[in-house]
């Protein structure tokens, strides 16, 4: 039985793009986490019937690519589907058309129900899973690549968890972290390259006023950064895949 399916059409607003008028990579996150957000108040377990039950979802993994970029004032064609349930994990499906219909972008995740109270993974109920029209028979639990944890950075930055980094479930918002990472890379490598996948795995939450440092090394069109809290403690683990663009 396939899960139901959701669309929306997203405009690239003039403040969801960089300096050379492409979109944000974290608006690109934030386009599919809103639309997962709507997808589940249409399906009546919004936050407000999360919250009753003292649940909420955090993303655990989420790997997309984005085979040519969005510029501002382009619309996105973004849809999703939940595709499995399993014991720890919930799985879902993005996918990204451009205004011919083209699809030049997809991306897959998996994520934790947790317990909004005592902040720990949760048991996920039947009837969450019955409203997105999953049966539990489905078969379709999406496979992720890992990411190395062990490298040698080759620079680190410092930040501290802000007002505007934080999300309605009281922590840093998902799409903080790629944006974070990105930081770590000169503007002039971000002028010359766009991102073409975004591999990142969430390994624990982080609040705000917490102190971050997020170590990167960077070779070839590749990257990876290592985002990790003051007690050395891994928040998460982000590799990027970058594509060479005609600039002057």
């Amino acid at each position: 039985m396939a899960g139901i399916k959701a669309n929306r059409a997203y405009l690239v607003h003039s403040y969801e793009v960089d300096a050379w008028n492409r979109v944000l990579p974290q608006s690109i996150l934030l386009y599919m986490q809103d639309l997962a957000t709507l997808q589940s108040e249409e399906c009546g377990v919004g936050i407000a019937r999360l919250r009753e039950n003292r649940f909420g979802w955090m993303l655990y993994q989420m790997d997309y690519t984005l085979t040519h970029d969005f510029f501002g004032y382009e619309t996105i064609d973004l849809s999703t589907m939940a595709t499995a349930f399993d014991a720890l994990y919930a799985y879902r499906k993005f996918w990204m058309r451009n205004s011919k219909g083209e699809l030049i972008g997809e991306a897959k995740s998996k994520w934790v129900l947790f317990d909004f109270e005592e902040r720990k993974i949760a048991k996920k109920p039947d009837w969450l899973r019955e409203a997105y029209g999953l049966s539990g028979e489905e078969t379709d639990k999406l496979s992720f690549s890992k990411i190395p944890l062990r490298f040698e950075a080759s620079h680190t930055h410092e930040l501290k968890v802000g007002y505007a980094d934080i999300d309605i479930n009281r922590h840093a918002n998902n799409a903080r972290y790629l944006i974070w990472a990105i930081e770590g890379m000169s503007l002039d490598w971000i002028r010359k390259h766009r991102v073409k996948r975004a591999n990142i795995i969430f390994k624990c939450e982080t609040r705000l006023g917490e102190n971050l440092q997020i170590d990167t090394k960077q070779w070839e069109e590749q990257s990876v950064h290592r985002v990790k809290k003051e007690d050395g403690k891994l928040a998460a683990i982000v590799e990027i895949e970058w594509e060479s663009v005609e600039k002057e």
